[in-house]
């Protein structure tokens, strides 16, 4: 495998912020993390490309090219000749047009083992195992679908509740009553669920030590018995999903019972399949001693509902870090391998609901910001712990590579794209009445097309509405780039009423976009970021914003630790994301993807001409042998 490295760990760390990562692991909160930048090297200006988004910077990490390259321009995709609503979401391992990193490893008879890594599925490893990779996690899957949809395996979770939360499953629970039967729902299930299930939920005792007993039938085995605030066991039972017998679990937490009020919240999560996203299939084999769950949701949209609170949430993710940890465990202990890869959604569902918690001028009670603090605490220190018993599964020392995809900002008021466009003249509705902000990645609804010369389009694109090109297309080939112009001179001109800032920190024509590394017929007419102080968390974006009160940062986290690798040392010089697999490929002695377009971190290195010298030193030693042989012949003539 090379001069330095023997093996490779990459461990993917989605929206890990590099500056807030680096402060817990600097003052000992995440000792893992403390240990690694000790003995490595950490890069303080790392960049990310844009768009800032999942499917996009998962991409250039695995293949060190640019979105222009690889093709995986947005977390949605949208093709030249399809409707310009068209933009299912980019999980399609055949939509990415680069060669990943671990295929060309296979040319040198690398073996890798790839754990729920973005961007690659259908499998197209060449050499080694694989789990899921069609979604954000491994019981759900995002291929074909639009916006952020998804469809979970089995189902998704489930709230059971006599207190009408939005949209719980409702339950009455009368005073007497002995027995509450809880069907199940299935919802989002990919596939149909011919299994009915209920479980039976019966009082055991009342008071602050109120307990429930579950079981699948009236008069059935129990299954779990948990208190108000307690999770059970893992609860495992067949299904029949879509003609085919599958075994799942799921947990229960009791979050509420009083049979004298007549009151009863229980909540059910993701039923998850335990087996189907390993390739080949079947090579995970028994996962009967894993801990936790490999959850698709973690609890996002239930927090979002008002179903659990903080702390639930945060338990949830550990559930999910958790049965992937043991999952890799496993894997590395089962199988031959030479890489590892792997990809941890955790904080960027966290960042999701919170990061304007985080920020004091958006939070101003500091006690509120610590009780969000101290939970994205407990999200990265659940990483750290998975990562340390991953490294020590691993055995002997590797190169250990901690990155993430980008980072994120608080989240504010998005920028209105579509109105400045509409009032542009630009953007037309059926219906005037019509006219509402959507959000990036989601069709606007009522265009009038007929009449609309420019419409935004996904997160950082607007495409002319061109004759011949789109099917819906009313501008002339010689009126496009008149139409791009009043576009774009409109967006530069738009004024934040609030704050009289222009919201755009860029816009640019399609041809300029290559300084970004966007280029092709994956990219609109008309690219443009956010500044940091609108939008979403991260996507709009660009790498470089930050800000000021630390609250928040586009900077992604990466991390080089190992043989090879400079010991206790911040590289302050800029590095982008592309750069990640050519430093792994020259650490490690690795072919280089075909379409690798990064650099080698020279900076972090123990030896940076290290290749160089050693082929010095053999050419040398070719060289005496070489004289020897000579010298040898000459004497036995």
């Amino acid at each position: 495998m090379g001069s330095f490295a023997h093996k490779v760990l990459l461990f993917g760390l989605d929206c890990a912020i590099g500056p807030r990562w680096r402060r817990y692991a600097e003052r000992g909160d995440l000792p893992v993390g403390q240990r690694l930048m000790a003995e490595g090297v950490f890069a303080e200006n790392c960049l990310a490309a844009l768009p800032t988004l999942t499917t996009t910077n998962w991409a250039s990490i695995a293949t060190g090219a640019w979105p222009g390259t690889h093709g995986v321009t947005d977390f949605n995709l949208h093709k030249p000749g399809e409707d310009l609503t068209a933009c299912p979401q980019a999980f399609d391992s055949g939509d990415c047009t680069a060669e990943f990193f671990w295929n060309a490893a296979a040319r040198a008879g690398a073996r890798t083992i790839l754990v729920n890594y973005p961007t690659t599925y259908p499998p197209m490893l060449d050499n080694g195992v694989q789990l899921g990779g069609g979604g954000i996690e491994l019981n759900e899957s995002r291929i074909g679908l639009m916006a952020e949809d998804r469809a979970v395996t089995i189902a998704a979770d489930q709230l059971f509740s006599t207190e009408g939360e939005p949209l719980a499953s409702p339950v009455i629970l009368a005073k007497g009553t002995e027995t509450v039967e809880l069907p199940f729902s299935y919802m989002d299930c990919a596939a149909k669920v011919d299994t009915s299930v209920s479980l039976f939920c019966t009082p055991t005792e009342s008071g602050s030590s109120s307990r429930a007993r579950l079981g699948f039938s009236r008069d059935g085995d129990r299954v779990a018995e948990v208190g108000v605030g307690e999770w059970s066991e893992t609860i495992v039972r067949e299904y029949d999903v879509g003609g085919t017998r599958v075994e799942a679990a799921f947990k229960v937490k009791l979050l509420e019972l009083d049979p004298q009020r007549g009151r009863l919240r229980l909540y059910v999560t993701d039923i998850c399949r335990l087996d189907g996203f390993d390739h080949p299939a079947g090579t995970l084999g028994d996962t009967s001693s894993f801990r936790g769950l490999p959850v698709p949701g973690v609890g996002f949209d239930p927090f979002t509902f008002g179903w659990i609170d903080l702390d639930t949430f945060v338990e949830l993710i550990d559930m999910g870090n958790q049965w992937l940890c043991d999952a890799s465990i496993k894997l590395m202990k089962e199988q031959d391998w030479d890489i590892y890869a792997n990809h941890l959604h955790a904080i960027d569902w966290f960042y999701h609901l919170a990061s304007h918690k985080l920020e004091p001028a958006l939070t101003p009670d500091a006690d509120e910001r610590a009780r969000w603090e101290a939970a994205e605490l407990a999200v990265y220190l659940s990483m750290d712990d998975a990562i340390g018993r991953m490294l020590d599964a691993a055995g002997e020392p590797a190169l250990t590579v901690l990155v993430s995809d980008h980072g994120a900002t608080p989240r504010t008021d998005f920028v209105p794209v579509e109105t400045i466009l509409a009032d542009a003249g630009l953007l037309a509705y059926v219906e005037e009445s019509e006219r509402e902000l959507t959000m990036y990645g989601y069709p606007i609804p009522g265009v009038d097309w007929q009449h609309t010369l420019a419409i935004p389009q996904r997160s950082c694109y607007v495409y002319v509405n061109l004759k011949g090109r789109d099917p819906q297309g009313v501008v002339e080939p010689d009126e496009y780039v008149a139409v791009r112009e009043k576009a774009i001179h409109a967006m530069l001109s738009y004024r934040d009423p609030e704050s009289g800032l222009c919201p755009f920190s860029l816009v640019l024509r399609k041809e300029d976009a290559r300084v970004l590394g966007l280029y092709g017929d994956r990219i609109g007419d008309i690219v443009y970021a956010t500044r940091e102080e609108f939008g979403d968390e991260h996507g709009q974006g660009l790498g470089t914003g930050e800000w000021p009160s630390g609250s928040g940062s586009m900077k992604p986290l990466l991390l080089f630790s190992g043989p090879g690798i400079r010991s206790g040392e911040i590289l302050e010089r800029t590095v982008w994301l592309t750069d990640v697999v050519p430093t792994i490929c020259y650490v490690a002695g690795l072919p280089v993807p075909e379409h690798a377009e990064g650099a080698v971190l020279y900076q972090a290195l123990e030896a940076p001409d290290g290749v160089a010298a050693e082929y010095r030193d053999l050419k040398e030693r070719y060289e005496r042998l070489e004289q020897a042989v000579k010298g040898r012949r000459c004497t036995v003539r």
